[in-house]
């Protein structure tokens, strides 16, 4: 890193020296965040545009509760990250001092695309309908205009339609329209040795355990189903997914 680490600290100091940016200090930005946000505000990160060969397109959105991440690949789409936040889970390092060259920082896993997959499989909460298909569409529409809200429109090739996506503060939702409208649900794949954090699976509510620490992710709308030696799946209720991702309930 550091040959790029090196351009990046030149180009910040002709910056600096002609007035067009200021470098606070770590501790400075933190007073100023602490005086401008009660709550950590929302944030997000959209690419449509690929300047590699590989032409993927990815959104990414946080609030206080919960990270996610949607991927879209040669037409598909699937959920690659969804993290929930919760300050009372305690740090590895809280109460002793790291002792290698690494150091791990966890947050509490739904879909965990890099520890879930293998050479094989891919792992993500994928977009599927008539029992294993897998959704395809090209066109993603992302609108970020509102402060409370990102939005992502996706047109579905067959069967014809578009899939909502909406992220807020605490909850995620996702709605379809058009053909597709009550032929969709969500599947999440992983690898066979993965380990998932899913003690149990209700309907309504996933109960879970990562790390010693407990947790649980309800659902507002749709229904949870997990059959023998089968995979995760959410379907629907009235055509929308609700997540509530802002409850820790233990």
């Amino acid at each position: 890193m550091s040959r790029g680490y090196e351009i990046q600290m030149k180009i910040l100091d002709e910056l600096v020296k002609n007035g067009k940016i200021v470098l606070p200090t770590l501790s400075e930005t933190g007073k100023w965040f602490k005086e401008n946000y009660q709550f950590t505000p929302l944030t997000s990160v959209v690419v449509l545009k690929d300047h590699s060969e590989k032409n993927l397109k990815t959104v990414w959105f946080n609030s206080r509760f919960y990270r996610a991440n949607l991927l879209w690949e040669q037409g598909t789409l699937r959920f690659r990250d969804i993290h929930l936040f919760d300050e009372n889970m305690v740090s590895d390092y809280f109460k002793k001092p790291g002792t290698s060259s690494q150091c791990f920082y966890y947050t509490l896993p739904l879909v965990d695309g890099f520890y879930w997959s293998s050479t094989r499989i891919i792992a993500g909460l994928r977009f599927e309908y008539d029992d294993g298909k897998e959704l395809k569409g090209n066109n993603l529409v992302v609108d970020d205009s509102s402060a409370d809200e990102l939005l992502v429109q996706w047109s579905i090739d067959f069967p014809a339609g578009e899939i909502l996506i909406r992220f807020d503060e605490r909850c995620l939702s996702i709605s379809a329209r058009g053909g597709i409208k009550d032929k969709w649900y969500l599947e999440l794949n992983s690898a066979p040795e993965a380990e998932l954090p899913f003690l149990s699976v209700e309907p309504n509510k996933l109960s879970c355990r990562f790390k010693n620490w407990n947790y649980t992710v309800p659902l507002k709308k749709g229904r949870f189903l997990q059959g023998r030696n089968e995979p995760l799946k959410i379907f629907p209720v009235q055509g929308e997914i609700i997540l509530d991702l802002s409850s820790r309930g233990k």
